[in-house]
């Protein structure tokens, strides 16, 4: 059989599951438009991902219930495959607070699937990342924990979710993001599905962070995979920011399709762009009659670059940003920072700024006009030689006083602090102002 898929590597905005939800369902009625059979959507789709203690808010998590719910009822004559959070009110994680899953949800005819081989109506991840940029053994309950609440292994409970496609029925082998990346844990999730002898098709929904060189990995662990199990493994990745609380992650997408043989017959692209992709696979033949598509090779500059335009890009206008202030030395750092930004955001809204003293050199001080030039940028010139001595002179002629005995002495400011000064002064109070 024949089904049509959409892959819906939208660009998720954390903590909006309204905006979320918005999104997905004008690319449902864009993927029902063209007749396709099942639409997928990334991980945490709803919710975004890198929340948080956002998680531990209960409004919140009725939001993303609701939206989840208004998902499920858009799914007449098309088959959605989505991630959002999934409670269980009546239990409790290991931290005493409501339940929380990351779960899969799979909907058709405005009805949940999955739950006649399965306690509820979604299924779990059941390897949580906890290194890194992840967090999730804080904030929910693996499928290894449930499974082991109810006396069972995680094998017995990973089971493929039965759908039907006009008449024809279809397995689908629903896992996580890291439930594809189980090369060090004791349990295979893809193994384990396919054990069950009756998937016809593999997906994988993830919310992975763009990192050097990841999918170039990806391709191999998940070639593989689709290879040993003969089964072809669909992987939607979703682009867009978010934030852990520590460092803002950027997600560049690439979902990915593999045939039985474990070649790659469909890449997205380009990277870091939100698009709806249709694609065709004969589930009788698991894609091997399907062209190789050609894979770009992210683990070289280029791909750094488009890392960081997109990041700028997105962050700037997350926080409101529409022009830029860069300190420019005529050094490569800051020249680097201006050319990004140059790029990200346009040059008529970059001004950057040189502010000599007297230990810059007139060949830095004409390099960072011309680069200015070359890029072009707003530029001036302030001098801080002045200011720099001021603060010397004020901190070295004034008293410290020692109370006890009334005796005066004076501080004496080294060459070494002196740069200090110099980059505070260049900072805290030119680039501020």
């Amino acid at each position: 059989m024949e089904i049509k898929i959409a892959l819906g590597q939208m660009k998720i905005v954390p903590g909006r599951p309204d905006l979320n939800f918005n999104i997905m369902k004008q690319m449902i009625q864009n993927a029902k438009s063209k007749n396709a059979h099942i639409i997928v959507f990334p991980e945490m789709a709803i919710p975004g991902y890198l929340l948080g203690d956002t998680w531990e808010q209960q409004s919140f998590l009725r939001d993303c219930e609701e939206y989840g719910r208004l998902i499920i009822e858009a799914s007449e004559d098309i088959v959605i495959l989505f991630g959002n959070v999934g409670i269980d009110w009546n239990k409790t994680g290991d931290d005493g607070r409501v339940r929380k899953y990351n779960a899969f949800f799979i909907a058709q005819n405005g009805r949940q699937l999955g739950d006649e081989n399965f306690p509820y109506p979604f299924r779990i991840k059941t390897l949580l990342p906890n290194y890194r940029e992840f967090d999730d053994e804080r904030h929910f309950y693996s499928l290894s924990k449930l499974a082991l609440e109810l006396g069972q292994k995680p094998e017995d409970m990973l089971t493929p979710v039965n759908i039907n496609l006009a008449g024809n029925n279809i397995g689908l082998g629903c896992i996580l993001c890291e439930d594809g990346w189980s090369e060090d844990y004791n349990t295979k999730p893809v193994e384990a599905i396919s054990a069950k002898g009756s998937v016809d098709l593999f997906v994988n929904i993830s919310s992975s962070p763009f990192t050097l060189g990841k999918n170039n990995k990806r391709n191999r662990v998940f070639s593989k995979q689709a290879r040993e199990t003969e089964i072809p493994l669909v992987y939607v990745n979703n682009v867009g920011l978010q934030n852990n609380g520590k460092t803002v992650y950027g997600f560049d997408g690439s979902s990915t399709v593999y045939n039985k043989n474990g070649d790659v017959v469909f890449y997205s692209s380009p990277p870091f762009a939100q698009g709806l992709d249709i694609f065709t696979l004969d589930l009788s033949k698991g894609g091997s009659n399907l062209p190789k598509a050609n894979v770009p090779d992210d683990s070289d500059i280029s791909y750094i670059y488009q890392a960081l335009n997109y990041g700028i890009q997105n962050f700037t206008q997350t926080l409101g940003i529409n022009k830029v202030v860069i300190g420019i030395s005529g050094g490569i750092d800051s020249a680097v920072s201006a050319a990004l930004y140059a790029r990200a955001i346009g040059p008529e809204n970059l001004l950057l700024v040189n502010m000599p003293s007297i230990y810059n050199s007139q060949t830095t001080r004409n390099l960072a006009k011309q680069l200015a030039e070359n890029l072009g940028c707003l530029y001036t010139v302030v001098p801080i030689q002045e200011s720099v001595e001021h603060t010397i002179k004020q901190v070295e002629s004034t008293p410290v006083l020692n109370p006890s005995t009334g005796e005066q002495s004076y501080l004496k400011i080294s060459p070494f602090i002196t740069e200090n000064i110099q980059a505070r002064d260049r900072s805290a109070r030119v680039l501020s102002a």
